[in-house]
């Protein structure tokens, strides 16, 4: 997908195999509440 998620906040969030490729991740709140890196596509790093 190239859903910008940009800045959403996703702690909440069941990942039940949800996939992500391709989505900008940008400062979005992971599910363990880690915060992604700006720039962040696909995977939060």
């Amino acid at each position: 997908s190239n859903a910008n998620l940009s800045r959403a906040d996703l702690h909440n969030a069941r990942d039940d195999g949800a996939e992500f490729s391709g989505a900008q991740l940008d400062s979005t709140i992971w599910i363990n509440r880690q915060r992604c890196r700006p720039g962040s596509v696909g995977t939060c790093q």
